[in-house]
Order: structure tokens, then C-alpha cells, then sequence
């Protein structure tokens, strides 16, 4: 986004200039106009064409000075958006997604209505209030999980080019000055950007942190410069480097001509935003342990690890397909007892197995509970005895008469019932 930003906000070199631009004429930091004092007032001509430009107010969305009503938008959203983002950015997650989306959405729109109104101009109040709503129209389309696993890069994006930006604005005249050093600025920032996204490759969570930090500190630090230097400190600077209207020139012709002059308390703040940075990502890092984007949970039936035994004797552990599992092991081919037509009595009371006509069992199927190893004997019933006979249920059952314990060992070491 920053790429294509620069690509838009980079002015052209300067051309000869048209015969019909008088001669005594002032040469801006800008390449693209040219101002001319010889009249009763300044003219502004295009440095390419030598055409006169018309030019009208200065309207960006940053106010007329002092605490105007767009000033105080700006204030407030940089508390709301930057404040969370400085202080809990990697545990919002979705909110993050939602606030990287928006800012992405903001500053691109913001550069482009800027760069491109006509010498009419808008009230800044106008332009503000529709940043701020495509903001809220980005963050709650951001909102969803289907967009969490782009925002790391999102966020990376943005907080490599803040950091640029305070770079690029932290000396007079921009980092890099001259006429044609303009350029140079917004590969800076673009670098910043670009590097920031590739050290996800190497340390995603840092690199999230950090980014995330970046963000709320640059945000914070724009919020509290506002305050104390209102249009004249961090604000200045940012209209300084992205406003190349050719029609604002005469509005901010003493600034563009005299250069971006930052006061004290400007280039403290951003040196300090600067320096918060790796602390308040530390802090993060320490208060939320869980990952930016929550691992999938895993099925049950995904993978089952077990132990095979080599002929040597030595253990393999290998990896069972989802179909292994839906047998059961074969521990329990012995344990669950089964059913059948001939009934066998366990070492525990009422517990039968189910055999086939053929004497072999059936494969029985997964059962809860203690495992119950079978250690009984067949015994023969008499059906054409009444008392063998299924009872209705709730009909009492009568316990058989014995005149010894019902259970004895028997020579094979199993315990068989009377």
C-alpha cells in the first residue's frame, strides 16, 4: 500500500520552464510549481507546463489551527485506535485485524482526497468525518477470522512504515533534502515496511509484537503532539511530506519554501515513541503467552501414535490412519463380553460373552468401563426348565438355593459357578 502510495505522492523532475513563466521566479522544494513575486502578489506556475495555478484554501482535514472540531476528531481517534494498540495489540487479535485494516484504509484514502481536490477545496470538517467512517467500515469488514491470518503481514506493513515515517520526520527538511531527494523519503518508509514484513519469516511473533507497539506508539505520540503543538509540530510534518497539491502551495508556500522545521518537543516525542517501542512489545509478550493466530484444534480421528516392537526388540513409534481407529484394540476383544447362543459366566457376576455356533466370537465392539478379563467355562441351560425362562421386567428374581460358595477354583485355575 505504501509502495503504490509513494508511487502516487512522488513528484515528477522538474522540466524547462515555458517561456511564458516570468522571469523572476522561486524554485520550492516541490519540483512541481514554481512562485513568481514580480506582481503585486505570488503566482503560482507549474514548473512542467508554465500554466498558472489557480490555487484555493489549503483544506486537508488537519484544521485551521487551535482546537477546531476536526483537530479534536484527530485527538480522540489517535487515543481510541493507538492507546489499545501500545498497551494490548497482540491479545486483540481480532480487533487488531479490524484497526490495521482501517488504518491501511485511512491513510491511503486521506493521501489520495488530499492530493487530488481541486482548488474549490472541502471543509476540513467533511474530510475528516469521512476518514473516520471508512476507518469503521474497514475495521468491522476486518473483523472476521477468515481475515486473521493476513493480519500479521498487515500489521507488519504498518508498523515497519511508521517507524519509517518518524525516521523521515525527525530532521529538518525531511531525512532526505533537496529537490530531488523528495523521492528518496517514501523508499525509506517503503523499506521499512518491506523489511518488516519479511522478518516474519524469521520471528513472527517478535515481529508481531513489535508491530503491533509500533502502531499504538505512533499513534499515542501523534495524539499527544496535537496536544501540546496542535497543527504545528507532528501534524505539519505528515501534511509537509504527503500534501503535494499544487493548489495548497499558496496557503503553505512559507512552509514549503522555508522547509518542515519540527519543534523540541516534536522530535522528543518521537524519539521517545521510538523508544517505547521494544518495552511495551516486551510487556505484551509477557502479559499474553497465547499465539496471534490460535492454532486448530485436532480431531480425535486424525493420527493415533503407537509403539511396534522390531523383531530385534527395540520400540518404533508409527502413526495409525484415521480408519485404525475406528477399531478397537485388542485388549478388548477379551475384556467386552458378548452375547450369543451359548452363554458363558465370568469371574464376575452377570457378566456374559456371546459366542457363535461355530464356538469362535464375534468382534465385539468398544464398551466403557473396567476392562473384565473372561476366565469362565461354558455351562449348559435347560431351556424346558421354567426357571430359565426370561423374566418380565420388574418381576422379582428369586436367588438360587447353595449350599456352598458359588464360587471355586478350578484345576485349570480359572473359577467356575455352581
Amino acid at each position: 500500500m505504501f509502495l503504490v502510495l509513494s508511487t502516487l505522492l512522488v513528484p515528477t523532475s522538474a522540466s524547462v520552464i515555458s517561456r511564458s513563466t516570468p522571469p523572476n521566479t522561486e524554485e520550492l522544494s516541490d519540483p512541481h510549481v514554481i512562485l513568481d513575486h514580480s506582481g503585486n502578489g505570488t503566482v503560482v506556475y507549474s514548473a512542467s507546463t508554465g500554466d498558472e495555478i489557480i490555487q484555493g484554501g489549503a483544506t486537508d482535514g488537519g484544521g485551521i489551527g487551535g482546537w477546531d472540531t476536526p483537530a479534536i476528531i484527530w485527538v480522540v481517534f489517535c487515543f481510541v485506535v493507538g492507546a489499545p494498540m501500545l498497551l494490548a495489540g497482540f491479545r486483540g487479535r481480532r480487533l487488531s485485524c479490524g484497526a490495521a485494516l482501517g488504518l491501511a484504509v485511512d491513510i491511503a484514502a486521506w493521501a489520495a482526497v488530499v492530493n487530488c481536490i481541486s482548488d474549490g477545496g472541502v471543509s476540513d470538517t467533511v474530510i475528516v468525518v469521512f476518514v473516520v467512517l471508512l476507518f469503521a467500515v474497514a475495521f468491522f469488514v476486518g473483523l472476521p477470522s477468515i481475515f486473521l491470518p493476513f493480519a500479521p503481514f498487515l500489521l507488519a506493513l504498518e508498523g515497519g512504515a511508521s517507524i519509517g515515517l518518524r525516521v523521515v520526520l525527525l530532521r529538518d527538511d525531511l531525512l532526505a533534502q533537496g529537490q530531488n531527494a523528495y523521492a528518496a523519503n517514501w523508499v525509506i518508509i517503503a523499506l521499512c515496511g518491506v523489511l518488516s514484513v519479511l522478518c516474519l519469516s524469521w520471528k513472527s511473533r517478535a515481529t508481531t509484537l513489535f508491530a503491533c507497539a509500533s502502531i499504538g506508539s505512533f499513534l499515542v505520540g501523534l495524539g499527544i503532539d496535537l496536544v501540546v503543538n496542535q497543527q504545528n509540530g507532528l501534524s505539519r510534518g505528515l501534511r509537509y511530506l504527503m500534501d503535494r497539491n499544487a493548489s495548497h502551495v499558496m496557503v503553505f508556500w512559507q512552509a514549503l519554501l522555508s522547509g518542515y522545521h519540527p519543534p523540541a518537543t516534536t522530535v522528543a516525542l518521537i524519539v521517545v515513541s521510538l523508544a517505547v517501542i521494544p518495552l511495551f512489545a516486551y510487556a505484551q509478550h509477557r502479559l499474553f503467552p497465547v499465539p496471534f493466530v490460535p492454532e486448530k484444534p485436532r480431531r480425535d480421528t486424525e493420527s493415533v501414535c503407537t509403539m511396534e516392537t522390531k523383531e530385534d526388540g527395540s520400540e518404533e513409534q508409527s502413526s495409525a490412519s484415521s480408519a485404525s481407529t475406528r477399531h478397537p484394540p485388542a485388549y478388548l476383544n477379551e475384556a467386552a463380553p458378548r452375547y450369543s447362543n451359548t452363554t458363558r459366566r465370568s469371574s464376575m457376576p452377570g457378566s456374559l460373552s456371546k459366542v457363535d455356533e461355530a464356538g469362535e466370537e464375534e468382534p465385539p465392539l468398544p464398551r466403557k468401563g473396567p476392562a473384565v478379563t473372561v476366565e469362565a467355562v461354558e455351562v449348559e441351560q435347560d431351556i424346558t426348565s421354567e426357571e430359565s425362562w426370561p423374566k418380565p421386567p420388574g418381576h422379582p428374581v428369586a436367588a438360587p438355593a447353595m449350599t456352598e460358595s458359588p464360587y471355586r477354583p478350578s484345576s485349570e485355575g480359572a473359577f467356575m459357578a455352581l
